[in-house]
């Protein structure tokens, strides 16, 4: 084992303890409730993070950290942001047209039926928006070194260039939101929203594993030029 794996390894204890212990888990709900959009950002800055790392040393078998790293916690960070705004609109929005018959369901006034249709209208609109966002991002940022100043010299239709957009929309957009996020998603809204909190900060951690591994393997480039740079630590 190296150092690395020990600081992650110590960082995602501390969380997963803070999850976990009744005082603290008691603490983070409440302060999610007080201010949902500051623990949104917050949450999802730390835990996908974590997961983009944690994906790369599986990939690599070392830890690397990516070029503008503190660009994309930022963006980590923003995902949580719109995240909690859609959470809201869709479990609040979802309900009401179940209700007046727009969607399927209302007859059986069953709360699976109701998480079911959260989820998919969720994944169908909001997930490709936000997970090609993302990849735009990253796709900016490794073309440019992680260097704010030179991002203005990337054309946009150069990152558009580079991105494998077969694979973004067949098997991150395509089949990780069918297989993995509409299911994820379902349970998560058939929970108390108080322990939504929990659900999402694992999902949260999921979501940057995810597509940091799915980047690497099945999104770079066409002609498979563009390679991330990293900064290897011990």
């Amino acid at each position: 084992m190296k150092r690395g794996d020990f600081i992650w390894g110590a960082i995602m204890i501390c969380v997963v303890a803070a999850l976990v212990v009744p005082a603290s888990r008691s603490v983070i709900m409440s302060t999610t409730m007080a201010h949902p959009y500051y623990m949104g950002i917050i949450k999802f800055a730390i835990l996908a993070s974590m997961g983009e790392l944690f994906a790369i040393r599986i990939i690599a078998g070392q830890w690397n950290i990516p070029c503008g790293m503190v660009y994309r916690v930022c963006f980590w960070g923003f995902m949580g942001f719109t995240l909690t705004t859609a959470v809201s609109v869709y479990a609040n929005g979802v309900p009401g047209s179940i209700q007046s018959g727009i969607l399927y369901g209302a007859r059986f006034h069953s709360p699976v039926i109701r998480a079911f249709w959260t989820s998919v209208m969720m994944n169908a609109t909001y997930g490709p928006v936000i997970m090609s966002a993302h990849r735009i991002s990253d796709t900016y940022l490794d073309l440019a070194g992680g260097q704010l100043r030179n991002l203005l010299s990337i054309k946009f239709d150069t990152v558009l260039a580079t991105i494998n957009w077969h694979s973004l929309v067949v098997v991150v957009i395509i089949r990780l939101l069918t297989f993995f996020w509409i299911p994820a998603h379902t349970i998560t809204f058939l929970l108390p929203p108080e322990y939504r909190v929990l659900c999402a900060a694992i999902l949260g951690f999921v979501l940057g594993v995810l597509l940091a591994f799915f980047k690497r393997y099945n999104a770079t480039t066409p002609v498979g030029t563009l390679k991330p740079e990293t900064v290897p630590v011990s």
